[in-house]
């Protein structure tokens, strides 16, 4: 049995980070800061933040901002659904939710390099549905 594209779950092309990379990347960066991003699409953006802490160690958040709805137009139910279960599932992987400005929520979590990639992973599975609005 063949599966339709306009059907198929798809996760969004992504390029996964290498934690040793961005360590370096944050350790030249002015600040001590520096932004990799993973994948986006109209309605997602995911990404990393690797950083120096006061501590002189390496760390890493995640960063997934979700648009729940445009500024202007009809409002589209089922993108609101999907959106809804896509932030519980998040939630339920201890992220911190906050509402943004026009019509974002941003999706925050602090993780270790050794779990980076395996939690990208995760998200960009959970927003293979998301990926095609």
């Amino acid at each position: 049995m063949t599966t339709s594209l306009s059907t198929r779950r798809r996760t969004p092309r992504a390029t996964l980070p290498d934690p040793a990379a961005l360590e370096i990347a944050a350790r030249k960066a002015e600040g001590g800061e520096h932004y990799h991003l993973i994948a986006r699409g109209r309605a997602f953006r995911l990404g990393v933040v690797a950083y120096v802490s006061a501590a002189g160690d390496a760390c890493f958040r995640i960063e997934l901002l979700l648009r729940i709805y445009r500024a202007e137009g009809q409002a589209r139910s089922l993108a609101l659904r999907k959106a809804a279960r896509l932030i519980t599932a998040v939630e339920r992987m201890c992220y911190l939710t906050r509402h943004q400005d026009g019509g974002w929520i941003s999706c925050e979590k602090r993780v270790t390099g050794a779990r980076l990639a395996g939690e990208c992973r995760s998200l960009l599975r959970a927003i293979g549905g998301l990926a095609r609005e």
